[in-house]
C-alpha cells in the first residue's frame, strides 16, 4: 500500500521529467531549506532537486494582495502571472533558490505548487456498464429546467443531445485571458456533460443524462491531452462566482484533480472550492482513480470537507444491488493530512455510455469505444469508465433537486443525498462513503442543514478503534455498523497510522480551527 508520500514522489517524478526553461538548464544547485510551516512539501522537494529550476507557484495571503505585494514579489526575483481575488492568491514564476526570498514577506501565509491537473478517467480498466437509467428515477422527477451546471473540464463539443442548452463556453487553458470556444479537443468534457444533461435524442432516450432539461456552461481547463494547471482551474472557478447570477449557475462539476500536496486549509483548489460553495453553488468532485494505492488516495480538490466527493460503483449491469462492488480504481479515504471522511457518495462509473466528441484525442485513440446512434447514421456515443463518470451523475441529480426546490442550499443537497444513499456492500467505509446515490429518495427527503461538512476521523489510541467526529448523526446513520471501526486489519497498519508525519504533527492535530468546529453536521 502506498502512502501519500509515495503518491507525492510519483507525481513529482513526472513533474521533474518536464524540460525546464533554457535559463534554468544549468548545473544543479541545491536551494536553501524552506520554512515547512509556510511551504508545501511539493515545493520544497522541487526546490531541493534543482535550485536553478524555474517553479510555478501559488502564493496565498490572509488579505487581498495589493500593489505592494507585487513589488515585494518582483524584488524577490519572482514574476507575477496572475492574481486570484477569490482566495487572496497570486500565481508566481520564480527560480527555486529565490523562494526563500519570497518568504521574507511575512504576509505570505502559504506557498503551493501550481500542480498539474488531469481528468479522472480510468482508461486502463473497463469493467462492466452501470447504466444511468438504472437509477430509480420516477416519472414525476424534474428535468433540471432553470438550473445551470458548470462543467469545468476539457470543453463541450456541439452535440444534438445538448442542442440549445450550452449557454456559454470559455477556455482557461491559455494565459490569464480566457477566450470563448465551443471545442473539446480531448473528448472528456463532452462525455461528462452528456452524463449531466444529455437528452438522449440520438438514442431514442436510452443514453440520456440525469437532468435532460438543465442548461450548461462549458469552462475548459484541460487541453487536448487531458492536462491542465491549478492556475487555470482557479481562473475558471473565479469566473463561476462572478457569473453565477447571470447564467443561473447552481452546480459545478469537477471530474479532475491532482494528488494531495497540502492540507485543506492551505490547498489553493480547496480554498477556491469552498468559496464557490459559500457562494451558494453545489460543488461535485470526482474522488480520483488512485484506489489501487489504498487509503489516503482521494485527490484534490475532492478532499474539501464541504464538496460532495464521488467514488465509483460497479453494478455488473444488474438490478440487484447485492452484487455491487466499489470499483477497484475508485480512490479511498480518509483524506491525506487532515483525515476527513471521504468519499461522500458512490455513483455508477463503469462503462458509461454518453456523448462522443468526434476527432478528439480520446475518440481517435480509442475508436473501439464508439457506440452507434439509434437515430440516423454514425456513432454519436462513447463509452468510458472512471470516477469522472460517477461525479456528473451526482451533479445531474443536484440539478433535479434544485429545480424541485430552488431554496435548497449546497449543504441541504449534500445532506439529503448522503442520508438517503442506498447502503453499498463491503466493510470499508473509506471506499463506499455513505452509500450509492438514490435520486428518488434524495428528491423526497426534507432535511435542512446549516453545515454538512464531511466528518473528521479520529483514532482511539488505546482500543485501536476508529471514531467519526459527527455530533449530529451517529455512525450508524451514515457509515454503518460501528464494529467496522474496530477492524485492526485496516487500522492496525503502522505503515499508515504509525507515520508521525501524519499523526504526530501537532501543527495539524492541535489546530483548534479544525478540531474546535462544533458546526460539523450540527445545526
Amino acid at each position: 500500500m502506498r502512502t501519500p508520500r509515495a503518491l507525492l514522489l510519483a507525481a513529482l517524478t513526472l513533474a521533474l521529467a518536464i524540460p525546464v526553461p533554457a535559463r534554468a538548464a544549468q548545473a544543479l544547485a541545491v536551494a536553501e531549506p524552506l520554512d515547512a510551516e509556510r511551504v508545501s512539501t511539493a515545493v520544497s522537494d522541487l526546490a531541493a532537486a534543482d535550485g536553478n529550476a524555474m517553479l510555478d507557484l501559488i502564493l496565498v495571503y490572509p488579505q487581498p494582495p495589493d500593489m505592494g505585494t507585487q513589488l515585494s514579489i518582483e524584488d524577490s526575483g519572482g514574476e507575477v502571472q496572475e492574481t486570484y481575488a477569490l482566495i487572496n492568491a497570486v500565481h508566481v514564476s520564480v527560480r527555486a533558490n529565490d523562494v526563500g526570498a519570497l518568504l521574507e514577506d511575512p504576509a505570505v501565509s502559504w506557498v503551493a505548487w501550481n500542480a498539474p491537473l488531469s481528468g479522472q478517467l480510468d482508461v486502463a480498466r473497463k469493467v462492466v456498464k452501470a447504466d444511468v437509467l438504472q437509477l430509480p428515477l420516477l416519472s414525476t422527477v424534474p428535468t433540471g429546467k432553470n438550473v445551470t451546471v458548470a462543467v469545468v473540464d476539457s470543453g463541450i463539443a456541439a452535440h444534438p443531445d445538448l442542442s440549445g442548452r450550452i449557454l456559454r463556453s470559455m477556455d482557461f487553458t491559455g494565459d490569464a485571458t480566457a477566450v470563448t470556444t465551443a471545442s473539446d479537443a480531448y473528448g472528456h468534457g463532452t462525455h461528462v456533460a452528456g452524463i449531466v444533461a444529455g437528452s438522449g435524442a440520438r438514442s431514442l432516450g436510452i443514453d440520456r443524462g440525469l437532468a435532460k432539461g438543465a442548461s450548461l456552461v462549458s469552462l475548459r481547463v484541460l487541453d487536448a491531452e487531458g492536462q491542465g494547471t491549478t492556475s487555470g482551474l482557479l481562473r475558471a472557478l473565479s469566473w463561476v462566482v462572478q457569473n453565477k447570477d447571470l447564467y443561473r449557475i447552481r452546480v459545478v462539476n469537477l471530474s479532475l484533480g491532482h494528488p494531495v500536496f497540502d492540507p485543506v486549509d492551505k490547498d489553493p483548489l480547496v480554498l477556491a472550492v469552498e468559496k464557490v460553495w459559500q457562494a451558494g453553488i453545489v460543488v461535485v468532485c470526482s474522488a480520483g482513480n488512485w484506489g489501487a494505492y489504498g487509503n489516503f488516495s482521494v485527490s484534490s480538490p475532492g478532499i474539501s470537507p464541504r464538496a460532495i466527493t464521488v467514488g465509483s460503483v460497479t453494478d455488473w449491469n444488474t438490478v440487484d444491488s447485492k452484487d455491487d462492488i466499489v470499483s477497484t480504481y475508485s480512490s479511498r479515504g480518509p483524506t491525506a493530512f487532515d483525515h476527513f471522511m471521504k468519499p461522500d457518495l458512490l455513483a455508477p462509473g463503469n462503462k458509461i455510455v454518453s456523448l462522443r466528441a468526434p476527432g478528439s484525442t480520446l475518440d481517435v485513440t480509442y475508436p473501439q469505444w464508439r457506440k452507434p446512434s439509434l437515430v440516423g447514421l454514425g456513432d454519436d456515443y462513447f463509452e468510458m469508465s472512471g470516477t469522472s463518470m460517477a461525479a456528473p451523475m451526482v451533479a445531474g441529480a443536484a440539478a433535479l433537486m434544485l429545480e424541485r426546490d430552488p431554496t435548497l442550499r449546497p449543504d441541504d443537497v449534500k445532506a439529503r443525498m448522503m442520508r438517503t444513499a442506498r447502503k453499498a456492500p463491503g466493510n470499508d467505509p473509506f471506499a463506499r462513503g455513505a452509500g450509492t446515490l438514490d435520486v428518488s429518495a434524495a428528491l423526497n427527503d426534507r432535511t435542512r442543514m446549516t453545515s454538512a461538512n464531511s466528518p473528521l476521523v479520529l483514532r482511539d489510541e488505546y482500543n485501536v478503534l476508529m471514531l467519526v467526529l459527527n455530533p449530529f448523526l451517529s455512525s450508524n446513520d451514515l457509515w454503518g455498523n460501528t464494529a467496522l471501526w474496530g477492524d485492526t486489519a485496516l487500522w492496525g497498519d503502522t505503515a499508515l497510522w504509525g507515520d508521525t508525519a501524519l499523526w504526530g504533527d501537532t501543527a495539524l492535530w492541535g489546530d483548534t480551527a479544525l478540531w474546535g468546529d462544533t458546526a460539523l453536521w450540527g445545526d
